[in-house]
């Protein structure tokens, strides 16, 4: 489990990205290192009447091309099982990829063959971080098959 020094610095820098500055892709990958996610991802959607992409960033170590297919292709609740489990969800809620699909049915995921495979991902927790009327924003972390799913402990702790 990450030590509350550990915790304390990542908040501080989440908390100076949400401000408006440059800092998310810094931020992210500071929270990634948490969970040995090798991509992380957060977005923020308008509701007007369904949620459209209105904002969506990623770690440091994320390739721009890829964040472009993904904000482009699978950024919506039609394209996103993650995202389509957390738009009525409330805030603090959290789907992981194992509960959505199985091993088999993910490997025949356009998602997964697009997004995923090619980046050496497979797990994957997604969580509503804000649910309003005007807004949802959702944060996403990935990591390779041998990383393992994510414990309940991991759960927790993004929680």
């Amino acid at each position: 489990m990450a030590r509350e020094g550990d915790l304390l610095r990542v908040a501080a820098k989440l908390q100076e990205a949400a401000l408006g500055s440059e800092a998310w892709p810094e931020a992210l990958s500071s929270f990634s290192t948490l969970f040995g996610s090798a991509w992380t991802v957060v977005g923020a959607f308008a509701r007007d009447p369904s949620p459209r992409y209105a904002w969506v960033t990623q770690d440091a170590d994320g390739a721009p091309d890829h964040l472009v297919v993904f904000r482009d292709r699978y950024n919506t609740p039609d394209s996103n099982p993650a995202i389509k489990a957390l738009v009525t969800a409330p805030p603090g809620s959290i789907v992981a990829r194992e509960h959505t699909f199985s091993d088999r049915q993910w490997s025949s995921e356009p998602l997964y063959r697009e997004i995923y495979r090619p980046r050496g991902l497979y797990h994957g927790l997604g969580m509503c971080v804000l649910n309003n009327d005007s807004h949802l924003a959702l944060i996403g972390i990935n990591r390779p098959r041998a990383a393992g799913r994510f414990s309940e402990r991991e759960i927790e702790k993004l929680r």
